[in-house]
């Protein structure tokens, strides 16, 4: 009986070692955040997804590129498991997104090189006209005898006569392309209302949104959630009607957000998804984060605007928390 007591404490002890054992050998094994690639490679245009490995559900991640001219973040996930960021390639160079991860008061900063090289696909589609439209204006006849003489086999020699064709009724039309493309950009506008930042009523918050005048900065800010956001209505009480252009300068630091613009058939303050006047958005995350950049919008003729002037604009975010500072708003007539 003595010896069968001592042989259960030994087991029971053994038990005890082997379950305190097994949870600190787990404690020491937990892996720590890290992004999914430490060093990436892009072309020009391409799109490629940074993800971080081991998040949290609790963390919460930020997003930055160290030079948006070479590396623009165009979507990204902050928040849990999940955080991601998407990156596009925008011009030849390196440079560094940067990730810091936080979960309560501790921070990680994490880091990833992106390398942007010359789109492979583009160069020869760049150079292809260039090079045909030469070959068909310096000596189109020229071209075509070598090509029956020398070389009647090669797969070049048979496109050439077809591109020789082509490029002659492609540059009728280019001209007229051209005279019409030039007023849309830049219109000769007159008459400019310069908008009072400060104004009382001129935003209001849309879906939670908020936006309020900086008096320091002089700027309306609005820091935008989720499907947050903000309508600014014009304020030309005479001649509105003759105000079919505007020119809004402002500083956007992220999230994926539009611009919209309303014609006279707007209603109220135009809140609302399904709100009528709504024309289609400018995505202004084309355009750099952390910069000033001036966007100059109307009625063109290419879209209908009901009564032919800017009633509203509506500024909304689809993505992560961001803020922005719109610096200048000036309404236009434009000369016909």
């Amino acid at each position: 009986m003595r010896k069968s007591r001592i042989l259960s404490s030994v087991m029971a002890l053994a038990l005890i070692v082997t379950s305190v054992c097994i949870p600190a050998g787990t404690t020491s094994s937990a892996k720590k955040a890290a992004l999914s690639k430490k060093k990436l490679s892009i072309n020009v245009g391409e799109t490629k997804v940074i993800k971080v490995k081991n998040s949290k559900k609790t963390a919460k991640v930020t997003w930055k590129s160290t030079d948006s001219k070479i590396v623009k973040i165009v979507k990204k996930t902050s928040k849990g498991k999940k955080a991601s960021a998407t990156v596009q390639g925008i011009a030849e160079g390196k440079t560094v997104v940067k990730a810091v991860y936080k979960i309560g008061k501790k921070k990680t900063n994490l880091k990833c090189t992106v390398t942007v090289k010359a789109s492979e696909v583009q160069k020869p589609t760049t150079t292809a006209p260039s090079a045909t439209t030469p070959a068909a204006s310096a000596k189109p006849g020229t071209s075509v005898t070598p090509s029956a003489t020398n070389t009647p086999a090669q797969a070049t020699d048979v496109p050439q006569p077809t591109k020789e064709a082509t490029p002659k009724p492609t540059r009728t039309p280019r001209p007229t392309a051209g005279p019409t493309a030039t007023p849309t950009p830049a219109p000769k506008l007159t008459n400019p209302y310069k908008v009072d930042l400060s104004a009382a009523g001129l935003a209001v918050g849309e879906n939670g949104g908020v936006v309020s005048y900086n008096a320091e900065t002089k700027t309306l800010d609005s820091t935008m959630g989720n499907l947050n956001g903000f309508i600014v209505k014009n304020p030309i009480k005479e001649n509105i009607e003759k105000y079919s252009y505007v020119e809004i300068t402002y500083e956007l630091e992220g999230g994926d957000v539009n611009l919209y613009h309303a014609d006279a058939s707007m209603e109220g303050d135009g809140a609302g998804q399904d709100a009528a006047g709504w024309h289609a958005e400018i995505k202004l995350n084309q355009y750099d984060y952390g910069k000033d950049v001036k966007i100059t919008y109307g009625d063109d003729g290419t879209d209908t605007f009901t009564g032919g002037y800017l009633k509203a604009f509506k500024i909304f975010n689809f993505g992560d928390e961001t803020t922005i500072k719109i610096k200048d708003i000036t309404f236009y007539q434009v000369e016909k």
